[in-house]
């Protein structure tokens, strides 16, 4: 049997580009490979759906490899929403969340403000509950950063 366990985690920070900048590298998938840990690949299926390959994540039961099948929903350049959607076949993780841009100091520098919620379907009881989301906390956090890092390092250095 399996159960679900999900947590949401959030960044935010200033990055000295214009939102056009920004938005532009948020809409290339090899740019989220490069800089997010244990994603290791994204096949575009359409322009609106990605599916995700994460390998190498540690879980207490063994190591998760797992395909996300995500929806991107861009609502402009200001706003970039992805939401799990998986085809046929049932997916063991997936995420939602959304990436929302605002201009700041006059336009010049871009406020990101990301945030993303994870689940993963584990063949671990509910009662683990606590155990499974200590561990996810981390794994997720290093994801997060490492990729809001990672678009501030090389948007600012086009």
């Amino acid at each position: 049997m399996l159960n679900s366990f999900s947590l949401t985690r959030r960044e935010e920070i200033i990055i000295d580009q214009e939102i056009d900048d920004v938005w532009n590298l948020l809409l290339q998938p090899d740019v989220w490979v490069r800089h997010t840990p244990y994603l290791r690949a994204i096949t575009v299926l359409r322009e609106d759906h990605w599916q995700w390959e994460i390998a190498d994540i540690s879980w207490p039961g063994g190591n998760l490899v797992a395909v996300m099948t995500e929806k991107l929903r861009p609502t402009s350049p200001r706003c970039l929403t992805f939401t799990h959607q998986p085809g046929d076949r049932p997916e063991m993780a997936g995420a939602d969340g959304r990436f929302d841009l605002l201009p700041v100091q006059e336009g010049r520098s871009t406020l990101l403000d990301f945030t993303m919620t994870v689940t993963a379907r584990l063949p671990l009881p509910r009662a683990g509950s606590s155990v499974v989301k200590a561990a996810m906390d981390p794994v997720v956090a290093k994801m997060l950063r490492s990729f809001v890092r990672g678009l501030v390092t090389e948007v600012e250095h086009r």
